[in-house]
């Protein structure tokens, strides 16, 4: 028993010096409270005060959560000589897995009027990539539960304004591996205050699956804005439901604006059941009364088959022999 009680209490032990260990080598400073909130009220009180003694009126506040599986962020690939940032991947990422993110927000002293308690910039960084910071003092509050983190970013989303910094919060929602993440979601994508972060819940949703009616739902809203009913259209081809292209093919049918079966026409064009979606096409390029939507879906359909590929090299040819 008592070797046992020895094992665990190593392990706590070697856990806790290594995050410390690797706060200090990134050069962050550690912050300790009871919960989350209480850490961000200690950090940026901390950051005031050496505010007054420093020309930098700029920082990071940062902390760790629990991950979804399945996602690379903030990863650089190799491709051939060059390095490439890709952004945000998402399915089978392989060896690009992280899970290893924190969330980092930009707060700056400078900033003044009604958004002054907020951040001016929110990030997910992966914390096994070695960065800069951009020179900025880093407070680092450890390791959060995503209840608390749930917390504190939606409290940040629903004061914010700045339509960047809410796409930004939507995206380290969604990344975060715990059952309220899609429930938190679709509460966005139907009630949020900035059409940004609606778009970026809805696009991640068609990444979860099973949301569909609600995506069809907000894609038929004709008192929805357009950002939100395109965004609705692409989650939907996203998704791994076996009935992706005949759920495009019902909204298509049942919208009247041109733009949305553009949008729609786009989508089926890049869904996963290529099959369906050629099938779809060919009879849209043959029978749409509308010469402009009926083009748009024969520009499309050459793109899915590869034709306008495989011209190409007769363009060429045509042009070398006759200049």
């Amino acid at each position: 028993m008592m070797r046992k009680l020895f094992i665990i209490t190593l392990a706590i032990i070697s856990s806790v010096i290594s995050n410390c260990a690797f706060a200090q080598q990134q050069g962050f400073i550690n912050i300790g409270g009871e919960n989350l909130n209480a850490k961000l009220a200690t950090a940026r009180q901390q950051a005031r005060s050496r505010a007054a003694s420093t020309p930098t009126h700029s920082y990071w506040i940062g902390y760790g959560f629990p991950v979804r599986p399945n996602v690379a962020i903030d990863v650089v690939i190799k491709s051939g000589e060059r390095e490439v940032e890709p952004g945000v991947m998402v399915g089978d990422v392989g060896e690009y897995e992280t899970r290893n993110l924190g969330v980092f927000l930009l707060y700056s002293e400078a900033n003044t009027g009604a958004q002054k308690d907020l951040p001016v910039r929110a990030e997910v960084y992966n914390l096994d990539r070695q960065r800069d910071y951009e020179g900025l003092p880093v407070y680092w509050l450890g390791r959060a539960n995503a209840a608390e983190s749930f917390s504190l970013l939606r409290s940040l989303l629903k004061q914010t304004a700045d339509s960047q910094l809410a796409d930004n919060l939507t995206q380290a929602i969604a990344v975060h591996d715990d059952p309220q993440t899609a429930v938190i979601l679709e509460e966005l994508a139907r009630h949020g205050h900035l059409e940004a972060s609606r778009v970026r819940a809805i696009l991640w949703l068609g990444q979860f699956g099973g949301h569909v009616p609600l995506l069809s739902a907000l894609a038929r809203d004709t008192n929805e804005p357009f950002s939100v009913r395109q965004a609705s259209v692409r989650a939907i081809s996203k998704g791994s439901d076996p009935r992706v292209v005949a759920t495009l093919r019902d909204l298509y049918a049942s919208v009247n604006d041109q733009a949305m079966k553009e949008a729609i026409i786009d989508s089926v064009a890049k869904s996963r059941d290529r099959g369906t979606a050629v099938e779809f096409l060919t009879q849209l390029a043959q029978s749409e009364q509308n010469p402009e939507l009926s083009q748009h879906a024969r520009s499309r359909l050459d793109k899915a088959t590869g034709e306008k590929q495989r011209r190409k090299p007769d363009k060429r040819s045509v042009k070398t022999n006759n200049p």
